[in-house]
């Protein structure tokens, strides 16, 4: 199955022009973001702040997050289908945001977080999981940021897993020093900037806000 890019994002709204002159073909590989962290780290609220901003014009959910709301299962307890699941929901994604010729897209997560879950959970899949993520358009050219949240800000700010808050925030960790291994991976040293996401969140978003207009200029 494949699914509309707008599936797992929200309405693309207006794009923020920063390319004013060029073709979105001509300036579409450089203008794909990915913001990938631990839980809590505040990765949803950053592209709201930006799609209010008007400086992204799609906004892409973190799929897995998406799948949890809907089914109500166990986190840290899904096998490689779904590792694969997800992995494919993704690529999709990614063919129909390149198809669709947005101007400027950033996403949730995307395949390194998605690979950092893998690693966490199911290491035999994810040799399986890279031959597929080499599919995307947008592996030579998407520009990313790591999030870095501390494991008592995971405690302190979860609500999701509010009840269990101590598993969430070693499962997250986990998942955290693993983004490390999946950047390394997929060869993404030099196309991913390290933000700390324990300063307040208005700081947060407003230093992502410059070094993505720094990257477009």
């Amino acid at each position: 199955m494949c699914w509309d890019a707008r599936n797992f994002g929200n309405t693309p709204g207006v794009s923020g022009n920063f390319r004013t002159g060029q073709s979105k073909k001509q300036n579409m590989n450089k203008n794909f973001f990915f913001l990938c962290g631990a839980h809590t780290c505040g990765k949803t609220s950053i592209l709201s702040y930006l799609e209010e901003k008007r400086l992204i014009d799609f906004n892409g959910y973190e799929i897995g997050k998406q799948l949890f709301y809907e089914r109500k299962f166990l986190t840290g307890e899904q096998g490689p289908d779904f590792e694969q699941e997800v992995t494919s929901l993704e690529i999709c994604r990614d063919n129909n945001i390149f198809n669709n010729n947005f101007m400027v897209s950033a996403v949730e997560t995307w395949h390194v977080g998605n690979l950092a879950y893998a690693l966490v959970r199911n290491r035999q899949c994810v040799d399986t999981l890279i031959e597929q993520i080499k599919k995307t358009p947008f592996f030579n050219s998407a520009y990313g940021f790591w999030l870095q949240v501390s494991k008592e800000n995971i405690i302190k700010r979860t609500q999701t897993f509010k009840s269990n808050s101590n598993w969430a925030a070693d499962f997250y960790m986990k998942v955290n020093d693993e983004i490390k291994n999946a950047i390394r991976i997929l060869k993404l040293e030099n196309r991913v900037e390290i933000i700390n996401a324990n300063d307040d969140l208005n700081i947060v978003k407003q230093n992502i806000e410059k070094r993505i207009i720094n990257h477009l200029i």
